[in-house]
């Protein structure tokens, strides 16, 4: 018996199938046709649904971003607020230790410009032995108000006696350079990027320290003291020797000028002593242009 070669009238062809296993020709009454295009509708209108979500979730994102910097602003502006507020009480500190220890009420804004004289003068004539930079230099002229301010904490017997400290009054006397500091230091923690406070906590604590190691209140000696404190040390001196003051007599440019002068070496850092000798005459128009 042969085999058979042709097919029954009846036999249709196997139709193609897709790779999801639906014939990618047929009939639209074909199950598995109309199968795949509901599945096709829902995948559509899945992707359609997806898209508007994440629009939605991108302008939330937007949203929040948005909130979060307007809430970072406003922090940063409320923490700007009280750090003013601070320099504010700071500063009425500063004067209420000038007013209380300064007959002519001039010695803030003196130092200040002293001490950006002497600064300058050392980057020119000294070498920049200091190594300090514009900006160093007009942080430390901002700061230099601040130097006394621990003499808030000092009683007035002992700050105003018209006369001679004892060894304990001078003991006490002494501490203004640490009250200064740990008011100061109490901002910083607050603010430990602030440059200005900074500064302050170094001039207010140091600026009585000796090139000799004598000073106080930690006896630095020579390198050891921060080149602010150095300069700051001998504005305060010049203008302490020319002022009046309730134990003493104001002297003049002259003797001031030969005091710092032998302090060269011992009570001073010398190249310190070098650059305010080459600027002397200015210091003295400093003085007379801001006498009262």
């Amino acid at each position: 018996m042969g085999q058979r070669s042709g097919r029954k009238k009846d036999d249709q062809p196997a139709p193609r199938m897709g790779l999801n296993g639906c014939p990618l020709e047929g009939s639209f009454e074909n199950p598995c046709y109309n199968l795949s295009k509901q599945t096709l509708s829902r995948i559509q209108d899945c992707a359609s649904e997806h898209g508007r979500l994440r629009q939605e979730n991108h302008s939330l994102r937007q949203e929040l971003d948005k909130r979060n910097a307007t809430r970072h602003e406003r922090e940063m502006a409320r923490s700007q607020e009280l750090l003013i507020s601070q320099m504010a009480a700071i500063f009425a500190l500063a004067k209420l230790t000038e007013s209380r220890d300064d007959e002519t009420g001039g010695h803030l804004r003196r130092v200040e410009r002293y001490c950006r004289l002497l600064a300058e003068s050392m980057v020119q004539e000294s070498g920049n032995v200091f190594r300090l930079s514009s900006r160093e230099i007009d942080v430390l002229c901002r700061a230099s108000v601040l130097h006394d301010i621990g003499k808030v904490g000092v009683r007035d017997d002992i700050l105003l006696k018209p006369g001679r400290l004892t060894d304990e009054e001078f003991a006490v006397m002494k501490k203004h350079t640490t009250i200064g500091a740990d008011i100061l230091d109490s901002v910083r923690q607050k603010y430990p990027g602030n440059v200005f406070i900074v500064m302050g906590v170094i001039v207010a604590r140091s600026h009585h320290e000796r090139w000799d190691g004598t000073g106080y209140p930690d006896r630095l000696c020579d390198g050891e003291i921060p080149p602010p404190a150095v300069i700051m040390a001998i504005a305060d001196v010049y203008d302490a020797l020319r002022s009046r003051r309730c134990y003493k007599e104001p002297i003049s440019h002259e003797e001031a000028c030969e005091i710092i002068r032998e302090g060269s070496g011992t009570q001073f850092h010398p190249k310190a002593v070098d650059a305010f000798l080459a600027t002397r005459k200015q210091f003295q128009k400093i003085r007379q242009h801001l006498e009262d």
